[in-house]
């Protein structure tokens, strides 16, 4: 039983421990697409801080990014990228803003 224990308390660090998330340094930009293994990806894609910002891809294509601010809310969020789409700009609180207010404020 004391092993199983002790099994299971390494299984449970090292899984905490494992970071899954694919960052921009993983994948390569080829053809216009965003390619993981040779193979167009599907799935997000993270800074390499994985936390300041993620891009939805879908077969290759950047559907949407978003930018976070430091406490983990997101900043921007774009579906503007190869299409037309949306922009929308947000305050450190998650109040949404109009892009002048926002660049005002973060002085971009």
């Amino acid at each position: 039983m004391y092993m199983k224990k002790i099994f299971l308390a390494f299984a449970v660090v090292f899984l905490l421990s494992c970071d899954s998330k694919i960052k921009s340094t993983d994948v390569e930009f080829v053809n216009n697409e965003i390619v993981y293994n040779k193979e167009p990806y599907t799935g997000q894609v993270w800074s390499k801080d994985g936390k300041s910002l993620v891009v939805e891809v879908s077969d290759g294509r950047p559907l949407k990014i978003t930018l976070f601010h430091k406490n983990g809310n997101p900043a921007v969020i774009s579906t503007k990228i190869l299409h037309d789409g949306e922009l929308k700009h947000f305050d450190i609180n998650g109040y949404e803003m109009t892009e002048g207010e926002w660049e005002r404020k973060y002085e971009l």
